[in-house]
């Protein structure tokens, strides 16, 4: 257990005297001040466009802190846990002795100590935002305590801050944190005694329960996007631990889309629906919407599923971290284009994989032209895979033959696009904008191989 608290406590300090760390909560505060402002353009079919705008307030500033919560654990895990791999450091700590499940779950606790405090600080200013309202008219009131009182305690958070810094040698990024949870705390105390004409009203007058209700299984589903980033970590960079998060994200919410219809003939597609985890219970920006109560054992049940999953997805990075090689590599890391060409290579070769699988789980449908279909795309998906895993580990053949497709690709897309006539099996299949998007992502996808620092890094590959 000491051990355990001690990698806690050392990822927390790290975390939040990572630069990305302020950054990302000062975005967040913005965005939800943008959301405010963005509030005023409903149209209720009762006239009370005042409500409305207030709920759609509400709906985005939910979501701007699912989305914060999201890049700062992809970025926090990273930082702590993909990059002391990298740099050997976590090869001395394992070498204490630390058991390497131990490892993983301090790793997590850090950084899920440092999201919440960051979700906190954001949810703080959010709740301000809620109180103050959206201003849909002229006519309403102007919440100037709210402004007042906000502004000074994230102004003066700043200034304490930035002196401590050059008189007493704080770190800024850890101080003007620590600084802005006690000041910001202490403003919105005081703004839920204080109405809008400066007088006493009664304890958090326009602030809802269900509100912060909403907030709190927001803050689960981020504890579990947390988990997913940490055991993604273990394995991946930081473009595709990203990219595996916001995977995570968006098969959750639309599960029963994906999952729902099609799960009770398909084998693979209810097995996917089954270990995929569904974030639709934690996004209650629909029941604020509509006014539905979210009630205690509701929570609690939510609770517990959120549990389950932090707990499997530890279990999973606990076990890749086991087989993990913490021996320094021999070529020099990937620069960030490379990482995110070879992940964006591994999701597609995994799509295809799940796409072949689907079609041959659908036995009772299966014709000559769908298996020939399923099979070439089970081949094609385990190719690109094995080609985006050299591509990311800098194999000098891999970097042509990818340079190679992508030029075609841009080449067949972008030549369907001005001469649709001669490729009019392409055009029927994909309209013209599909074939442009598909054009500029090709497009995209040489310029960054034709980088000179991903030149140079398979040149030093191919040395090595």
């Amino acid at each position: 257990m000491t051990k355990l608290w001690a990698i806690c406590r050392n990822t927390f300090m790290q975390t939040i005297r990572q630069p990305i760390f302020v950054i990302l909560i000062g975005l967040t505060y913005g965005l939800l001040v943008l959301g405010l402002l963005l509030s005023t353009w409903t149209m209720s079919p009762t006239g009370d466009h005042k409500t409305t705008d207030q709920k759609l307030m509400i709906n985005l500033g939910l979501s701007t802190l699912l989305t914060s919560g999201i890049l700062l654990a992809v970025f926090s895990a990273s930082s702590v846990l993909a990059r002391e791999i990298d740099d050997r450091t976590a090869m001395t700590v394992i070498s204490k002795p630390v058991p390497r499940a131990t490892f993983v779950v301090g790793k997590y606790a850090g950084v899920a100590l440092a999201v919440t405090l960051a979700i906190y600080l954001c949810s703080l200013v959010f709740l301000m935002l809620v109180r103050h309202g959206v201003v849909s008219a002229a006519s309403d009131p102007i919440d100037w305590p709210v402004i007042v009182i906000g502004l000074s305690a994230l102004g003066t958070s700043l200034v304490l801050a930035l002196v401590g810094n050059f008189v007493f040698g704080w770190h800024f990024t850890s101080a003007v944190t620590w600084i802005q949870t006690i000041l910001m705390t202490a403003a919105l105390g005081s703004i839920t005694f204080i109405g809008k004409g400066w007088m006493l009203v009664p304890f958090g007058q326009d602030i809802g329960v269900q509100v912060l209700l909403a907030i709190l299984t927001i803050y689960m589903a981020v504890l579990l996007l947390t988990a997913v980033a940490v055991a993604a970590s273990t394995r991946l960079s930081q473009i595709p631990t990203l990219l595996v998060c916001i995977g995570v994200a968006v098969l959750g919410g639309y599960h029963q889309l994906l999952f729902g219809q099609w799960s009770e003939s398909n084998a693979v597609i209810k097995a996917l629906g089954m270990i995929t985890p569904d974030t639709r219970y934690f996004l209650m920006m629909e029941a604020v919407m509509r006014d539905k109560p979210i009630t205690a054992v509701f929570l609690a049940t939510t609770a517990g599923y959120a549990a389950l999953l932090i707990a499997a997805s530890l279990a999973i990075g606990a076990a890749m971290f086991q087989t993990r090689q913490l021996e320094p590599r021999p070529a020099a890391s990937a620069p960030t284009g490379v990482n995110l060409l070879a992940g964006i290579g591994r999701v597609l070769a995994a799509v295809m994989v799940l796409v072949g699988a689907i079609l041959l789980a659908n036995w009772q449908e299966l014709t000559v032209d769908t298996i020939i279909l399923a099979c070439g795309m089970l081949v094609a998906g385990i190719v690109v895979w094995l080609v985006a895993g050299m591509f990311g580990r800098g194999a000098a053949w891999s970097y042509w033959l990818v340079l190679a497709g992508t030029v075609a690709a841009t080449a067949v897309s972008a030549g369907a696009v001005a001469f649709p006539r001669p490729m009019t099996w392409l055009v029927v299949r994909l309209d013209r904008p599909q074939l442009a998007g598909a054009a500029a992502l090709s497009a995209a996808a040489v310029l960054i191989c034709l980088l000179p620092r991903t030149r140079r890094h398979f040149s030093s590959s191919a040395a090595d």
